[in-house]
């Protein structure tokens, strides 16, 4: 998915909200804010397990100060688990994922490359 004016290419979770995924792939998506695949507002929770993120960018650039990640923007609670996030980028920060001041991130079992 691409998402032209806004975050989360694939998919945004609004506030409050929760969100779990399994044994899914992310190829390609994209958003012109930040989160390439998935933007996680505040107060969130996820859990992703057996996932893939390939070649997932973020397009926000330095005139939003710690926004980005390829793969993941979180502003809440993420847990990954046995998930893979490869060839992913950002035009500013984080290649692979992003967690601001509110946010608490696991990763258990995971791999991160060429972000």
């Amino acid at each position: 998915g691409f998402s032209p004016f806004s975050n989360g290419g694939s998919i945004l979770v609004g506030r409050f909200a929760s969100l779990i995924i399994k044994n899914t792939h992310f190829d390609a998506s994209s958003a012109a804010g930040s989160g390439g695949a998935i933007f996680l507002s505040p107060y969130t929770n996820a859990i992703m397990y057996d996932s893939s993120f390939q070649h997932c960018i973020s397009y926000v650039t330095s005139s939003c100060p710690g926004c980005g990640g390829g793969a993941i923007f979180a502003s809440g609670n993420l847990a990954l688990y046995q998930t893979i996030i490869s060839d992913c980028s950002s035009y500013h920060v984080g290649g692979a994922l992003v967690g601001d001041e509110n946010s608490t991130i696991e990763l258990v079992n995971s791999t991160i490359k060429s972000c």
